[in-house]
């Protein structure tokens, strides 16, 4: 580190360390220094944390004043890393203990490396600089890596302009960009009145319940009406990872008042659940599915429940219980539930596929399988849903003497299927044919403990299916829906009752939509 008396560093160079022996805090500070106000400033990620996947929020507004992306490859050989933006892809060669540049366009972008078969994605790190043409609105961040995101992120200080001077007053320059890993939903609490803009500068509506739906690789600029952004606490619902960063833009800015500065957002650190359905891979076997993608009456969904460790603490104990609510709009099919715990670094550590366990090495191979006993808590197999009591996981690495938690960085998987039902009863019409799932958490911080830990994620798996509820038609003989009668006529009257919601012990009212039925008009009587 630099004292504020020291007049130079000349020996910062790329590939440079620094080591402590306490947890600590670095920052890197950039700039020219003939530029007079011209600097960058961002917070150095620890190694350890490095990713091979990143995504950048901050979007180009402005062609002259472009934003951009630095990428870092700390390895002693050359890496590929792959982009995507809203409009393409591409692949960037990155030297050996090099840096590569990357023009932001007027989207979000992801930037990643890919496995081989041999070896792991590299890991690399990257951070984000605007306007690098002027001293007008430079500043810059770190990117976040993906493997730190999570589903919700508070701004610290986020002021629109600066609020100890009256040149430019009332203007907000500097907003809050976000990005998501996919589309989704995002909420905001703490907000005054906001607006909302896409990467186009459209400006996005807020839906019914107050959210703002957001599309991946697009950038999204969130500005309140004090112009302050301080304090805003965005997150999603159904568990979808964002990324997002605070500071100037140069679109509209003017540069009196406006503050030369940002920061990336600081992912909320939790244990993150998500759940997806699809439905089941039928194979050609009907009583499973037509795979035509769309869960149909009678056809089998399969869920995918994952638990991921994106705190700072250990997670002991991890109990998962999953409800079906109709219960009887859908019925487990035996044997289908499985278990399956990923290490931090993404390698499968091990898997429960009925009464068998697998343990893996790093590498993907097999290293044993043990046979479970009956009756043993971790015994999958037969009718019973293990989630619906809960299912426990109390050692996450049975290799070791000691009780394991998930790390950080790790995960565990569980899918099941279960077989919707082929008829409609009241209840499930009710809920407009949709299985709701509801997920819930339970866990400690510490080996002794279960009761820290309390999450609930729901979850809906609407039917393809048009329900005609109640539904009055007059009809001729044949069935067909007729527009007029002629005097004389013998009137029918066809009613479609899809929930069947008969009652044998009360009166049913049924009622058309006209009050009298639909008559030809006659001629006056002479």
């Amino acid at each position: 580190m630099v004292k504020p008396s020291s007049t130079s560093a000349n020996d910062v160079k790329i590939g440079g360390k620094i080591v402590a022996d306490q947890a600590i805090g670095v920052y890197l500070m950039a700039g020219n220094d003939n530029g007079q106000t011209q600097n960058r400033w961002f917070t150095l990620t620890p190694d350890e944390q490095w990713s091979s996947s990143y995504y950048a929020p901050v979007s180009t507004t402005v062609a002259g004043n472009p934003s951009g992306i630095v990428l870092y490859n700390p390895h002693s050989t050359a890496i590929e890393v792959k982009f995507e933006t809203a409009t393409q892809t591409g692949t960037l060669t990155v030297a050996a203990n090099s840096t590569q540049g990357f023009l932001m366009p007027a989207s979000a972008a992801h930037f990643f490396t890919e496995a081989s078969s041999s070896t792991p994605a590299p890991k690399f790190f990257a951070a984000g600089v605007t306007d690098g043409n002027s001293t007008s609105y430079d500043w810059s961040y770190a990117l976040i890596p993906e493997s730190n995101l999570t589903d919700r992120a508070v701004v610290g200080l986020g002021w629109g302009s600066n609020p100890d001077s009256t040149a430019g007053s009332g203007r907000n320059w500097s907003p809050v960009w976000i990005t998501p890993v996919n589309d989704t939903t995002i909420y905001v609490e703490g907000a005054t009145s906001l607006t909302v803009k896409n990467s186009a500068g459209a400006t996005v509506a807020a839906e019914p319940d107050g959210g703002y739906k957001l599309n991946r690789l697009q950038s999204y600029r969130f500005l309140d009406s004090d112009r302050d952004q301080s304090g805003l606490n965005f997150f999603t619902k159904d568990g979808t990872l964002f990324t997002g960063a605070w500071g100037q833009d140069p679109n509209g800015s003017d540069g009196s008042n406006a503050l030369d500065m940002g920061s990336a957002l600081t992912p909320y650190p939790d244990y993150i659940i998500t759940k997806t359905s699809k439905e089941a891979f039928g194979d050609g076997d009907l009583t499973i599915s037509n795979d035509n993608t769309k869960v149909e009456l009678g056809e089998q969904v399969e869920y995918k429940v994952t638990l991921e460790n994106r705190a700072v603490i250990d997670l002991f104990n991890i109990k998962i219980t999953d409800k079906i609510s109709p219960e009887d709009s859908a019925t487990y099919v035996a044997n289908s539930l499985t278990v399956t715990v990923y290490r931090p670094d993404g390698t499968k550590g091990w898997s429960i596929n009925q009464n068998t366990q697998t343990f893996y090495k790093v590498d993907g191979t097999v290293e044993k399988t043990v046979t479970l006993s009956p009756g043993d808590s971790m015994d999958l197999s037969g009718e019973t849903f293990k989630l619906e009591s809960g299912f426990v996981v109390t050692d996450i690495d049975p290799s070791t003497l000691e009780k394991d938690g998930l790390k950080r960085g790790g995960r565990v998987e569980f899918t099941y299927r279960v077989q919707a039902r082929s008829d409609i009863d009241k209840a499930f019409a009710d809920e407009n044919l949709t299985i709701t799932n509801t997920v819930k958490l339970g866990g400690g911080n510490d080996p002794e403990k279960d009761d820290e830990v309390d999450k609930t994620k729901e979850h809906k798996t609407p039917i393809d299916y048009t329900l005609t509820d109640g539904e009055v038609l007059f009809t001729d003989s044949s069935g067909a829906v007729v527009t007029n009668y002629e005097p004389g006529d013998t009137i029918y009257i066809k009613v479609t009752d899809g929930d069947q919601n008969k009652n044998a012990t009360s009166i049913q009212t049924l009622r058309w939509p006209s009050p009298t039925p639909p008559l030809a008009r006659q001629k006056p009587s002479p």
